[in-house]
């Protein structure tokens, strides 16, 4: 066998005994404020991701008026980043994903989620977030 197929060969191999991405836990839709809103997301596998890898995914973001803040997002304490509503707020795609770390060893097989303004949002606005998938890849 030459080289270029026994590289392809190796590369298919591996392809095909990598893990496939699975989702965890879910949870949405959330309604945001003025105050943090912590979620705890449903499991669905969360027992079984030990070893893999995570990434939290907040989707279908939607709002009524820009509330003109970033949201700190966080899973079980651990800060992850920030979510704005710009896009949404313009018809855009409103989708943020987070790498989230390798998922513990021995899972309590529950994620909390908390999403907390930097501010005061402004007024007469109704931020969403649609859908919070947790996944392991």
């Amino acid at each position: 066998m030459d080289v270029p197929s026994l590289l392809l060969s190796g590369a298919a191999a591996l392809a095909t005994s990598a893990p496939a991405t699975s989702i965890v836990a879910t949870g949405g839709p959330v309604t945001l404020g003025v105050a943090p809103v912590s979620v705890t997301l449903s499991s669905q596998g969360l027992a079984h991701a030990g070893g893999r890898r995570l990434a939290l995914v907040l989707s279908d973001l939607s709002v009524s008026v820009a509330p003109g803040v970033l949201y700190r997002v966080r899973l079980d304490g651990r800060d992850l980043g920030y979510i704005n509503f710009l896009n949404a707020a313009n018809g855009g795609p409103a989708t943020f994903w987070f790498d989230a770390g390798d998922a513990p060893a021995n899972p309590l097989g529950s994620a909390t989620v908390e999403l907390a303004p930097q501010a005061p949002p402004a007024p007469g606005g109704q931020a969403i977030v649609g859908k919070i998938a947790l996944l392991a890849y």
